[in-house]
């Protein structure tokens, strides 16, 4: 009777020095879970839903389209790419946009070129500093075309960053979702 008594002793003792362990790895368990929904929050929450941009874009009175690219072929891509989304924005009878109201820039390391307006033939470019560039759209909803090795997209309520290889660039969704 008493091995029974010390026997069942024991095994309260045992489960009641294990219940913190538990409790530990509990807090431990749920303190992971929040840090890693608040971290994707961050990340992915910071992204506007398309539809605030493109209002915001078809109702600005000027917009910016920005192209990137640091050598000839990535520079093809992203311009097929811009070209695309300007012809879209201006083509698309149900948001025409005038082309006068499309300032279009294109950057490098070091510098840009720029018109502010591509409407009819393009002449007179101006060159520039990209801080200068970039300053230039500011304020002005603006969608960013950018070559990368990595195909994302983040959308602001103010500006669109499209980057992606060649293939991406090439088949350049964004275009037909602003139509």
């Amino acid at each position: 009777m008493e091995a029974k008594k010390a026997a069942k002793e024991e095994r309260q003792r045992k489960t009641a020095s294990d219940v913190p362990g538990y409790i530990v790895l509990a807090i431990v368990a749920i303190i992971a879970i929040i840090v890693a929904l608040t971290i994707t929050i961050l990340i992915k929450g910071q992204s506007t839903p398309f539809n605030t941009f493109k209002s915001n874009f078809n109702s600005a009175k000027r917009v910016a389209i920005y192209t990137t690219a640091y050598n000839g072929s990535q520079l093809s891509s992203a311009l097929g790419c811009s070209t695309a989304i300007i012809e879209e924005i201006t083509g698309n009878p149900s948001i025409h946009r005038n082309s006068s109201t499309i300032d279009f820039f294109v950057l490098n390391q070091t510098s840009c070129v720029f018109e502010h307006g591509v409407g009819g033939v393009i002449t007179n470019y101006t060159y520039n500093s990209t801080v200068n560039c970039l300053s230039s759209g500011k304020g002005e909803p603006s969608i960013f075309v950018n070559y990368s090795e990595t195909n994302s997209t983040v959308i602001n309520p103010m500006s669109l960053y499209f980057s992606g290889n060649s293939q991406f660039l090439a088949i350049c969704g964004i275009a037909s979702e602003l139509g």
